[in-house]
């Protein structure tokens, strides 16, 4: 072992948090005290190469990350879960911290590539929060993205043009659900929009995405959420999804719509493949704009409970789930530009912010496909001119 090395116990706790683990759990992976993994944590001292080794070996990360030093500054912000009340604290962390490494990702890919401006409308909100109009807000958003009155075919492809960073990924719980998140780093304030691979749905991710558009418009970015009462909580969830169904199902045109034969069951099946929304939300907005009564909402979501819906709605299986494509699409032009394989690209990463990912990592964080890093062995090319 190189006596000269440092280890940076800040990096087994960040691996330790990324992994969703307590330093409890950690401490019995690996066979020693919660006070040892604490002193690990906390110190610079390298650990014996047993315990080293058996560190790597849990937490998946390569050795050499624990040995670098920290050189970019990033920084969470923010973050809204959806599902914040009923997922434990250090789940919550796992996701939080994958988000930060999405970050610096996107801004390694950005000194390659250049994206999509942010550009996503301020809107002046009233100071009573408890009296927004969320059909103004939502129009206000379709005229600046000359959306019109129409269906919006797919809102991931509308968010990344828009600024906002997307990627998919499998969340630590199976019951994260998406979320959002504001970071900081060298290049500035950032949004990510993190979907769960757990349970999306085509038209479950429509709705997530214009849920976690609506915390971007409507919601402070400077408050602690972990500190807030569970009925302001409630109150904020309540906001964004009356937000997303306001975006989604516009007054004007499907009010209209709806309106036709509100009390249908099997209609809504038809609304549904036309304005990709839930049946269950649909008829949620149909109260809201009162087309049907509390009761008759109730009578109708008894018939949507005994045929199974809440469980699978028609279609759901067979409506295309839009995914996001820009931090693919970008990796992969710079391994084509480049002609980098994936080794090269970690490396680059790993030298340029000191921060040594896994290979199947960094492929999850930015929505690639299973071995796009891994490497290729290239033969020599002799280049042939073409003639004049």
């Amino acid at each position: 072992m190189n006596t000269k090395e440092k280890f940076n116990g800040q990096r087994l706790k960040n691996a330790r948090l990324y992994r969703g683990k307590t330093l409890d759990e950690l401490a019995k992976d690996i066979n020693v005290t919660k006070q040892a993994i604490s002193q690990y944590e906390n110190s610079d001292t390298i650990p014996e190469s047993s315990k080293l080794f058996s560190l790597i070996n849990v937490l998946k990360f390569p050795r050499e990350y624990f040995f670098q030093e920290d050189t970019v500054f990033y920084e969470t912000q923010t973050t809204y879960f959806r599902s914040l009340l009923g997922t434990h604290k250090k789940d919550r962390i796992a996701q939080i911290k994958k988000g930060e490494y999405i970050a610096l990702l996107y801004d390694f890919l950005s000194e390659y590539i250049r994206f999509p401006q942010y550009n996503i409308p301020t809107i002046e909100l009233p100071d009573d929060e408890l009296n927004l109009d969320f059909d103004k807000i939502a129009n206000c958003v379709r005229e600046y993205w000359n959306l019109g009155n129409e269906p919006i075919r797919d809102l991931v492809y509308q968010l990344e043009k828009s600024g906002i960073i997307l990627t998919s990924l499998t969340a630590t719980s199976k019951d994260i659900d998406a979320y959002s998140q504001k970071l900081q780093t060298k290049n500035g304030n950032k949004f990510l929009i993190i979907l769960t691979t757990n349970k999306e749905k085509r038209v479950r991710r429509q709705f997530s995405c214009a849920h976690e558009l609506g915390h971007i418009i409507l919601h402070n970015w400077n408050e602690d959420l972990e500190t807030v009462s569970k009925a302001t909580f409630t109150e904020i969830e309540n906001q964004a999804n009356k937000f997303a169904s306001a975006l989604l199902l516009p007054k004007d045109s499907f009010g209209i719509e709806v309106s036709k034969h509100p009390l249908a069951l099997d209609y809504y099946i038809e609304l549904k493949l036309k304005w990709n929304v839930s049946i269950a939300a649909m008829m949620i907005r149909a109260k809201d704009l009162e087309i049907i009564s509390y009761n008759q909402y109730q009578n109708l979501m008894r018939k949507y409970a005994y045929k199974g819906w809440k469980t699978c709605e028609p279609f759901d299986n067979d409506l295309k789930t839009s995914n996001p494509t820009l931090l693919k699409s970008a990796t992969k032009k710079i391994l084509e530009r480049k002609k980098w394989d994936g080794p090269t690209f970690i490396n680059m990463f790993s030298e340029k912010y000191n921060i040594c990912l896994p290979k199947d990592e960094i492929e999850e964080l930015l929505n690639l496909d299973k071995d796009t890093l891994k490497f290729y062995e290239q033969a020599e090319i002799i280049e042939l001119p073409f003639k004049d």
